[in-house]
This record gives structure tokens, sequence and C-alpha cells, in this order.
């Protein structure tokens, strides 16, 4: 039997609103938009009720509450390293295993705009050396989702849900205990569990928001050229770069210093940028960089148009 002031601390911990949630259903997850009751909470816990999720994001586009589901083979793993990295940089984070993976969730003092709280998580995602996508190096594995999912909804959008921790798993019944970084378990009884569970000050989600540098994927309106010029089939990006953009020992397969800096949040202190052997394209892997592009790089009418100073 689960206490209701336990009960009510918990929805509104882990959950952006209570007057909706989501609940398990042969067909999956689908919203109610009915208050989210702690009758409806403990049916949930004890397994007299469906699994319940919460959404993270509310109307206005704020929340106070965030998470990550890491839904790869290694999530765990790749979880209490996000934590630890969090705990450190005085942002406490828990983590709580799921069937193929982890979710981390953490607790905000105030309510935040939904997109500075993601544009914090990115960044400390970024700087525990996360996996990126193979298909666009600059982003995030797409199987490490950010909850909230979005910056904004929509009328009357609900955004992404979540699954609430301790909740059990709908497909197998299982409940998952909370773990510190260390990867200890926070005790069997939900009202310790919260009790010991830290809140994010508002200056870390700020100062980690402004650090992170976002994937550029347009090209800035001071580095276009005119639309008229067109690729020349015989250009070469290695003698683009050299000429063009001062770059030293640019050649065919070669990985060089990228000579776009001023798109680095930190430097370039290790070479990054990488020609393609044909010297058609090149890469630079920092996410923030105009030669990213994604992830796509850049090919060799592009490397001409932009360079500093072309006319």
């Amino acid at each position: 039997m689960f206490n209701a002031s336990v009960l009510d601390v918990y929805r509104h911990f882990f959950a952006a609103r209570q007057d909706v949630y989501s609940h398990w259903t042969p067909d999956g997850w689908r919203p109610v938009r009915d208050e989210m009751t702690v009758d409806v909470i403990a049916a949930g816990l004890d397994k007299t009720g469906p699994a319940i999720s919460g959404y993270m994001i509310a109307p206005g586009n704020r929340t106070h509450v965030a998470a990550v589901d890491f839904d790869l083979e290694d999530g765990m793993a790749l979880a209490l390293r996000l934590a630890a990295h969090m705990k450190g940089l005085g942002a406490p984070a828990y983590v709580e295993e799921s069937r193929r993976g982890a979710h981390v969730w953490m607790l905000l003092w105030e309510v935040v705009p939904a997109r500075q709280i993601r544009s914090a998580l990115n960044h400390w995602l970024d700087e525990a050396g996360m996996p990126h996508d193979p298909d666009h190096p600059g982003r995030i594995h797409p199987k490490i989702e950010l909850r909230p999912a979005t910056d904004t909804i929509n009328g009357d959008g609900l955004g992404h849900c979540l699954r609430m921790p301790l909740m059990p798993h709908p497909k197998t019944g299982k409940r998952f205990p909370m773990l510190t970084p260390e990867g200890n378990h926070m005790g069997n009884k939900l009202s310790d569990i919260l009790l010991d569970m830290e809140m994010i000050s508002i200056s870390a989600v700020e100062d980690a928001a402004m650090r992170w540098v976002p994937v550029v994927t347009t090209i800035p309106s001071d580095f276009r050229s005119p639309k008229s010029l067109r690729e020349d089939d015989g250009a070469s990006a290695s003698n683009i770069l050299s000429t063009l953009w001062g770059a030293h020992n640019a050649a065919p397969g070669r990985v060089i210093s990228c000579p776009a800096k001023q798109y680095h949040s930190h430097g370039d202190v290790h070479p990054g940028l990488k020609v393609a052997p044909d010297d058609k394209r090149v890469w630079c892997h920092k996410p923030g960089c105009i030669l990213s592009n994604d992830g796509k790089g850049r090919g060799t009418w592009e490397l001409t148009t932009m360079a500093p100073g072309h006319e």
C-alpha cells in the first residue's frame, strides 16, 4: 500500500503536467486527457492497473523534469557514464535500467523553457562522449532520445511521454530499481528514494545550455555567393582548402586541422577535417562547424562559394 502524500510528490516530480497522462493498452501507449490522480499512480505501481507514462513538457513549453532514454545494447553503461559526468558538474542525475537500455532522470529546482534544458542535455551528452549518429556524425545517436523530445508543443499537442520511474514495464511486468551515478541501489521504499534525490540548480542548466553549440545546417549569409556559380568537375577540394581557406597539408584522404575554427566552441586542438579520397568533399568532425554540415560535409562548389572573402 502506497502513502497518498508520497504518491502526490512522485507524480509532481516526474511529470511536467498532471492534467493528462498515458497508460499502457494492448495497442501500446495511449493518452488519457484526465487528471493523473494518486489512485492512477498507485494502480500502475502495484500492477492492479495499467503502467503509466508522464508527459515531459507543459503548455507554455516549460518543464521541471528531464530524462534521457538510452535504447542501445550498452545503454546502461552509457547512462551511468552520463550520470557520473553530470554529478561531477554539480548536476545530479539518477539511472533506471530499462528493458533495452536505461533511463537517466533529473529534477530541476525551477521550471525552465524546454529549449533550455534540451540544449543543456545536448551539451552534457557531448561532453560525456556519447555515440553519434553513424549517418549524421554531428548528431547524437538516434537511439539516445531526449525528454522533452521537442522545444515546443502546439495547440493541444502533448509531446512525448516516458514510463515513470519504478513503474513496472508493461510487457514484462518487471520493475527496475533507481540507481545512483555509481550504480548503487537507492532503496526499495518510494519515500526513501524521493528523499534522496537532489535537484539541479537553474545556474547549472543555464551554463550547460549556453555552452552547447548546435549543428550548423545552413550557410550563413556572409558566406553566400551567386547561385549562378556551379561546381567545376575538375575542382580539387584540397586545392580549394589550400588556396582559398589557407589550410596546410591538405591532400586526398588526409585528416588536417580545420581552417573554419571560428565555428569551433573549443578551438581545434587536434586535426579534425577529413578530405575525401577522391578529393571532391570534406567533413569536419566538430558538430558546430560550417564544414560539418550536419555530418554531410561540403563539396568543391560549396567550399569555393563559402570561402572567406570569396565574391
